[in-house]
């Protein structure tokens, strides 16, 4: 899903750019001369399920990406904020098996 939803990487300057097309990059808001972070914007519904349940796959598996979520909850992150952190973390791993046409590999 995430390969005929994506079509082409290469088409994504940066895995920042292609995070922000479905939706996971989260948005800076500045008002009053504050700066927060806010909610992630929208994009391709698609992708973000793909990329979250992914997400929730890896952790469960273990490997990196559990290594990745525990690291964030012992942060203090709360469960839902670490698995959408551990599924941005995917999305650079794809982006870049995509555009440099390498494989995969855990360490």
């Amino acid at each position: 899903m995430i390969i005929a939803e994506t079509v082409d990487a290469s088409r994504f300057e940066s895995y920042k750019k292609y995070k922000a097309y479905y939706g996971l990059a989260p948005r800076l808001r500045v008002s009053a001369g504050r700066a927060r972070l806010g909610r992630c914007g929208k994009g391709n519904p698609y992708l973000r399920w793909a990329f979250y349940m992914a997400a929730m796959t890896s952790v469960a598996r273990g490997g990196r990406a559990r290594e990745r979520y525990l690291r964030l909850l012992g942060r203090g992150k709360p469960r839902r904020k670490a698995l959408v952190a551990v599924a941005g973390w995917l999305s650079r791993i794809v982006w870049v098996v995509l555009t440099a046409g390498v494989p995969y590999s855990e360490r």
